[in-house]
């Protein structure tokens, strides 16, 4: 457990950060699916940000609340990038670390 922990786990760190932006820029895209299916559904329990945004605009005609509602579509994903690019770019970079500890063990008799 230690193996993967502190040798595969921070090797998988940038592939697994750029999966989860791109999965959670795909989800903010999402509007046919849930739209087709259930149309929001009971509650709204399958409503995205983007079918909330396409009611509020066509069907409530509330556009004011629906400009509000694009920008936030805007924003929102820009924390996981800002995220992902804050640790992609830190100092202390793990892959660095478990290279030398792999090159001091071959050392040793």
């Amino acid at each position: 457990m230690e193996r993967f922990h502190y040798i595969i786990l921070p090797l998988m760190r940038p592939m697994l950060i750029t999966l989860g932006v791109l999965q959670s820029v795909k989800v903010f895209q999402e509007i046919t699916l849930p739209w087709v299916l259930t149309q929001g559904g009971r509650i709204n329990a399958t409503t995205t940000l983007s079918l909330y945004t396409y009611k509020l605009a066509f069907q409530q005609w509330d556009l004011g609340l629906a400009a509000v509602a694009g920008t936030l579509w805007l924003v929102l994903p820009l924390f996981p990038l800002a995220w992902m690019l804050a640790t992609a770019f830190k100092s202390g970079n793990e892959v660095s670390k478990v290279a030398d500890l792999t090159h001091d063990q071959g050392d040793q008799p």
